[in-house]
């Protein structure tokens, strides 16, 4: 399930993306496609964290790295809202 979630959410996210993009709304679509963009590091992010649970935590490699899928669907929509927030606040008023 997690890996159809993580499917279903990149091909929605690039939806948009081009959605924007068709109506001329530049700096949205930017947002959009960083949002895409990040989902292509999905399996690195899996597999490192499925090796630091596994290895460093302990936790059996099957748990580790269901775990890992859904922490990394939590992690990579996350990461770009925090960078447009720091952003924002470096940006001029």
């Amino acid at each position: 399930m997690g890996f159809n979630l993580l499917n279903m959410l990149w091909l929605f996210i690039t939806a948009v993306a081009l959605i924007h993009i068709f109506k001329k709304r530049i700096p949205q679509n930017r947002r959009w496609m960083i949002r895409s963009y990040v989902f292509c590091y999905t399996n690195m992010l899996i597999r490192l964290l499925s090796f630091a649970f596994n290895r460093i935590g302990g936790i059996d490699y099957a748990m580790s790295y269901m775990i890992s899928v859904y922490a990394s669907i939590a992690a990579l929509l996350a990461v770009p809202e925090v960078l447009f927030r720091f952003e924002k606040r470096r940006s001029p008023a």
